[in-house]
């Protein structure tokens, strides 16, 4: 007897698919022909400003990559608001911590910004599915 086990996807799959989506789209502008080297100063700034590295693994295939894109665009139309936290977090790479320093808004507040963001981008998924 065979057992299919559905996987539902959760808002934690959803932020580890924008920590990769982040990752691809920082390295989306990446051009083969152009000088790679990068001054230390550069690595400092970063490193002050505290960017995340490039810690995250990109596992999903670009389809799966454009498909978040995708997403997330419709969310910069739709709802500029929310999009400018996960442009700030996923995109840029900014810690949290970072991002309220720099813009004067208690962490938890962030924090309820970007799960608004990731919630929204995760019913919007399970609707496209759904339609499948």
């Amino acid at each position: 007897m065979n057992v299919v086990t559905e996987i539902k996807p959760t808002l934690r799959m959803m932020q580890h698919e924008l920590e990769q989506w982040g990752k691809w789209a920082r390295n989306a502008h990446y051009n083969p022909s152009e000088l790679s080297y990068q001054s230390p100063s550069l690595g400092l700034m970063r490193l002050k400003e505290g960017q995340k590295s490039s810690g995250v693994k990109v596992v999903l295939d670009d389809d799966a990559l454009i498909a978040i894109d995708h997403l997330v665009t419709q969310l910069r139309f739709s709802r500029p608001d929310l999009f400018q936290w996960i442009e700030f977090h996923y995109v840029k790479g900014y810690p949290i911590t970072v991002i309220a320093n720099q813009t004067k808004i208690a962490r938890y507040k962030i924090d309820g910004y970007l799960l608004a963001a990731e919630s929204w981008l995760d019913c919007l998924l399970t609707s496209n599915l759904a339609r499948l």
